[in-house]
């Protein structure tokens, strides 16, 4: 017991999983949504290996960003996740016609953030390039009437940076 209240005094608080907000800035609009889980993205250097007598020489290759995954409260009216379809039909038209706009037009900026306990920002990472590459289903259940509906989305980025 004596040990943890001194991990406690040294560490200070910790990072709460759940304290965070995802804003979304689309087509010029600060799209606001409720999201009920996000993480922070995945960033990787990839690795070169060159052979040298006998041996692999290994190099820094490419910083790649892997997809990112948001799950989102679906309101009432559905506004939210009416408005990733509207999105993803930027890229990619749901009809027969293969029509799709710019990235410059659908590609979109995000900002996580986290907060203390006391709702002051700890830490904000800005997401660049997002365009939605899958829009997860929705389960629907008689049987779940205690149930709030969510969805998952997974978007392409094309990098991210630390900002706070």
């Amino acid at each position: 017991m004596a040990l943890d209240l001194n991990i406690q005094h040294v560490l200070g608080d910790v990072a709460r999983t759940n304290l965070f907000e995802v804003d979304l800035l689309l087509m010029g609009d600060d799209f606001k949504f409720r999201c009920t889980a996000a993480s922070l993205p995945v960033a990787k250097i990839s690795e070169l290996k060159i052979p040298y007598q006998n041996r692999e020489i290994k190099f820094a290759g490419d910083r790649t960003f892997d997809d990112w995954k948001i799950s989102v409260y679906n309101d009432a009216d559905q506004v939210a996740r009416r408005r990733f379809i509207e999105w993803q039909k930027l890229v990619q038209n749901l009809g027969t016609n293969i029509t799709g706009a710019l990235p410059a037009e659908y590609k979109a900026i995000a900002q996580v953030r986290q907060f203390d306990r006391a709702g002051n920002i700890t830490a904000e990472y800005t997401l660049q390039g997002l365009w939605p590459k899958t829009i997860d289903e929705i389960a629907l259940a008689w049987g779940t009437d205690t149930t709030t509906t969510e969805f998952g989305v997974e978007l392409s980025v094309d990098w991210f940076e630390p900002t706070r």
